[in-house]
């Protein structure tokens, strides 16, 4: 739950989650991607929480470094959205 309190959460999840079937992108692209939505180093604050709670992944190494979210990732996004929904008044029940 205190991941959710830190700065960058959403932003991250919400722009890992716009790119089709789980794609990777580049490191490079992302960062570029990210400041234009949020501040500069918010992404560095939760960072090392979302690959511990396995909501992100890196690969390679170097300028071919890329980032993509995980399954799980997804899943926590898209309960995120049905909260979202609901708060709005979109959403009566969740279906199971």
């Amino acid at each position: 739950m205190n991941l959710l309190n830190k700065t960058g959460f959403y932003s991250t999840l919400r722009l890992l989650s716009s790119i089709p079937e789980r794609g990777k992108i580049t490191l490079k692209l992302f960062y570029v991607k990210f400041r234009e939505d949020s501040y500069y180093n918010a992404f560095f604050r939760v960072k090392r929480a979302l690959l511990d709670a396995k909501l992100i992944k890196i690969t390679g190494r170097g300028l071919g470094r890329k980032i993509c979210i995980t399954l799980r990732g997804e899943r926590v996004w898209s309960l995120m959205e049905l909260v979202f929904k609901a708060i709005e008044g979109e959403v009566f029940y969740i279906e199971r």
